[in-house]
């Protein structure tokens, strides 16, 4: 018996058909399309709650793209099957704004400004979030560091262990952990209070202490080359610290301004790109010179942020769409809207990277690229006007014919 069998003596069937590839795409009279591959297993499930006006489906057809045109109850849809890009939308709101992500132990974990929840992974048809009990509240940062998933939240930093919340520090709203750079076996960690630092005991992660001499809040942290951290405040603007050796106080730090070539010292956007440290805001970018002791302009990114994946990919995200580059190629735009201040994206898989957003997520599977190669069609030409005198046209008579005034 078909997995499926049980879906559809809820929800009924109304019609099917099979698609170019091989698959089946059934309609239901109340949960929208099922698209079944050979096998009869599920490839997916589209309905209202994740794109359809409506899950009454009426009719179903094929076009030419290999796309799928859902005839409704209420409406016609257009289920872009080829396209790289697929949305989870949270319209009950639910889930909430997506600020962190990370697949652990065949789970998508997803940190929100409800809580963190999860689901199976890879995905399941009409597999649902779950909240991990305790984590209600804003989460900021989900990673997975020596096989341990570390969440930071408003409340402090936790751990999830066979589906069980438990605290590792209590430090207030853990912003984000970073690495240190010649000792993996430590972490250091942005905080509503400043820096935290922990480390690895064999078996898991345990939180070591405030870092000394440093109590403004920071939200973005970076490790230099020279082993200094930058640190950015969401209300003090930024700051670039030197740590003793073990990483437990600050030794020296030095705070920027407007008069070090910040472009404001509010609301500031840290990264880096290669061995560049930039900073953002006010739709500017400027650099670090070590050399001239401040930041330069660099009016060439004009605040577009930069964010780097994996082997050769980045984006760019120019505020209403993203553009995706494979080894500085623009390979392809996408229409998302990232948050704002916490443009964030990642990758879920060695194909597929998740967009943070407002309202859910969205998914871009880079073999789908291969796929979606739409052909160019010769045009078709049924008459040319004169803008100057209306009624005078030339007229295509037939195909490969000399175009004639008629």
């Amino acid at each position: 018996m078909s997995p499926v069998n049980p879906f559809f003596q809820v929800h009924q069937i109304n019609l099917g058909i099979t698609l170019s590839n091989g698959n089946v795409a059934i309609g239901t009279i109340s949960h929208g399309v099922y698209v079944l591959r050979p096998d009869l297993s599920v490839e997916y499930v589209i309905h209202q709650e994740n794109g359809l006006q409506n899950n009454t489906v009426l009719g179903l057809h094929e076009d030419y793209y290999h796309d799928l045109w859902v005839a409704l109850d209420k409406g016609v849809d257009l289920v872009a099957v080829n396209n790289p890009l697929s949305f989870y939308q949270d319209k009950q709101g639910g889930l909430g704004t997506v600020y962190a992500a990370k697949v652990f132990q065949n789970k998508l974990f997803v940190g929100t400004n409800h809580g963190l929840f999860f689901r199976p992974w890879p995905e399941e048809p009409d597999a649902e979030f779950h909240l991990v009990e305790g984590s209600q509240g804003q989460v900021w940062d989900v990673q997975v560091f020596n096989s341990q998933l570390l969440v930071g939240h408003n409340d402090g930093t936790f751990t999830v262990t066979d589906g069980r919340w438990e605290s590792i520090s209590g430090e207030a709203g853990g912003w984000s952990l970073i690495p240190v750079r010649d000792d993996p076996n430590r972490l250091i960690q942005a905080t509503y209070t400043g820096l935290a630092t922990y480390r690895w005991n064999g078996q898991r992660w345990e939180f070591v202490s405030r870092i000394g001499n440093f109590s403004d809040p920071v939200n973005q942290i970076l490790m230099a080359d020279d082993g200094s951290l930058w640190a950015a405040s969401p209300t003090k603007g930024l700051f670039r610290i030197w740590l003793n050796e073990d990483r437990t106080q600050v030794v020296n730090h030095r705070s920027f301004a407007f008069a070090d070539g910040l472009p404001t010292e509010y609301q500031l956007h840290l990264q880096q790109r290669d061995k560049q440290i930039l900073v953002g805001a006010d739709r500017n970018w400027v650099s670090w010179s070590e050399e001239d002791g401040r930041f330069r302009p660099e009016p060439g990114f004009q605040y577009i942020s930069y964010l780097r994946g994996t082997a050769g990919d980045y984006f760019l995200d120019y505020g209403d769409f993203v553009a995706y580059y494979l080894d500085t190629v623009l390979i392809q735009q996408f229409p998302v809207r990232l948050i704002p201040g916490y443009e964030q994206f990642v990758a879920v898989d060695t194909d597929r990277y998740l967009f943070c957003l407002e309202d859910g997520y969205a998914l871009f599977d880079r073999k789908m690229l291969s796929r979606n190669t739409i052909p160019n069609l010769p045009p078709s030409i049924n008459y040319v006007r004169s803008l100057d005198n209306p009624g005078y046209r030339f007229a295509q008579v037939a195909r490969n014919s000399e175009i004639h005034s008629i």
